[in-house]
């Protein structure tokens, strides 16, 4: 079952393109997980994995355009917007 990704961590929910997107986990460190990123219709457009007792994600988000996507982590789920 998706859990909103707001239980798992803070993150920004609306990010300059070509900018960072920024995760902090509530209790101190990400748990060995994949994460993935997908547009508004979709399509998974990256993925990769979080090494055990990540503090912080930060993924440059170069190549996403304007628009609404949804970040992935483990059973956690959240929107965030790419804006230009």
């Amino acid at each position: 079952m998706i859990q909103p990704l707001s239980q798992l961590c803070r993150y920004s929910s609306q990010v300059a393109e070509n900018d960072f997107l920024t995760a902090v986990p509530n209790n101190g460190h990400f748990e060995n997980n994949r994460y993935a990123i997908r547009s508004d219709s979709g399509q998974v457009v990256r993925t990769g994995s979080l090494p055990n007792e990540m503090t912080e994600l930060k993924l440059r988000l170069v190549g996403l355009r304007s628009g609404a996507y949804t970040l992935e982590i483990g059973a956690y789920s959240g929107r965030f917007i790419v804006i230009s």
